[in-house]
């Protein structure tokens, strides 16, 4: 009987999409000024950047955690924003 070992790539590429899912959630999250100063303003920029199809990132937006991660940001950023 043999058994089966993942290549490389096949054990690499699912930490790899989950790490590009984290920074779209922090780039979504991100004022259009600060898009603007990474120099990727749309999300077509960012798929292209990361090498990730843009129906990704559209498929990333329907997942559950997606809105409540964005704001959970926001909520951070915000908190040193605005006055006691």
């Amino acid at each position: 009987m043999t058994s089966y070992s993942p290549t490389k790539t096949e054990k690499t590429r699912p930490l790899k999409k989950e790490a590009v899912y984290r920074e779209f959630i922090l780039w979504s999250a991100m004022p259009a000024i600060e898009r603007q100063k990474l120099g990727l303003e749309t999300q077509g920029a960012f798929a292209e950047y990361y090498h990730v199809h843009t129906d990704t990132c559209t498929d990333w937006k329907h997942r559950a955690d997606f809105e409540p991660r964005v704001d959970a940001i926001l909520k951070m950023w915000s908190v040193g924003k605005t006055p006691d």
